[in-house]
């Protein structure tokens, strides 16, 4: 299935109990980068998600505007409206140094920004620090149009989600979650945020490198540090030659926090974390 002739439906499951009358009872839980676009809608008082919609663009950067006007679904009165939004420019700042007046320049320092770009900032609450990002103009506009949406960077609900998993551990390990052509990596050591990236690769093989080449930069041993991997890949694409370089491959399962709808037993465990991770960050 296609929507237009550049949107590939990925997945595409609803389940029959989602009516537009009980939408004051959901929370809609959206992510997009230049790549790709999903969301899933959660019942509050079961405390489930009841869909997963996901697309890839053929072309990057596809319109926001355009695509939200084909899910007329988007326009229903929830109950509040998370957007995970993934832009490359991402940078984590102290608490102890940040001050709101200088976020441009924080930005700038090693990221180039639009002059038409808008600036944001997500407070991490796991640490004392911000994480200042820039989207541009014509998507915000876009998201405008929706007076309850609450913005963060995909960088924020990854950063909150495995430091909130790690906030009473002793290991020492890297997390990463794909996306489509880009992902998030931290390095926590014994419960601490130590080192925090985001890469973008075109293939299999860009992809390992940034991975490889973190180790080696962060000088850790990849047969002794484990990898705690989630996102949206096919698990025989990758793994097998991941594993040749890092020895303990930890694939992430579901949060056992919520319940899920039947829809999603044909979908891996390790996929769409970016949209379940977000409940805990609003």
């Amino acid at each position: 299935m296609e929507i237009g002739n550049s949107i590939q439906t990925e997945f595409s499951f609803f389940d029959k109990s989602i009516k537009e009358k009980n939408c004051q009872c959901y929370k809609l839980f959206a992510h997009y980068n230049k790549n790709c676009f999903s969301f899933s809608v959660f019942d509050i008082e079961k405390e489930k998600f009841l869909n997963i919609e996901s697309y890839i663009f053929k072309y990057e950067e596809e319109n926001l505007k355009y695509l939200i006007s084909k899910f007329p679904i988007l326009k229903w009165n929830f109950n509040s409206f998370s957007f995970n939004y993934y832009f490359k420019g991402c940078t984590l700042i102290p608490n102890s140094l940040f001050d709101e007046k200088l976020q441009q320049k924080y930005l700038e320092i090693n990221n180039q920004i639009d002059k038409s770009d808008v600036i944001f900032f997500d407070q991490l609450k796991h640490i004392n620090a911000v994480a200042i990002y820039s989207i541009p103009r014509k998507d915000l506009d876009a998201l405008n149009q929706f007076e309850n949406i609450k913005i963060k960077h995909s960088g924020t609900i990854f950063l909150e989600n495995v430091l909130e998993k790690s906030k009473h551990s002793t290991e020492n390990e890297i997390f990463i979650d794909v996306s489509t052509k880009n992902f998030n990596i931290a390095y926590i050591k014994k419960s601490k945020l130590h080192f925090y990236n985001n890469f973008e690769f075109e293939n299999k093989n860009e992809f390992l490198y940034y991975i490889l080449n973190c180790y080696n930069t962060l000088n850790l041993n990849s047969k002794q540090i484990s990898l705690r991997l989630s996102g949206e890949f096919e698990k025989n694409e990758i793994f097998n030659d991941l594993k040749m370089y890092v020895k303990k491959i930890i694939l992430e399962n579901r949060p056992k926090l919520f319940r899920y709808s039947h829809v999603f037993n044909t979908i891996p465990n390790h996929y769409f974390h970016k949209l379940f991770n977000q409940i805990k960050c609003e």
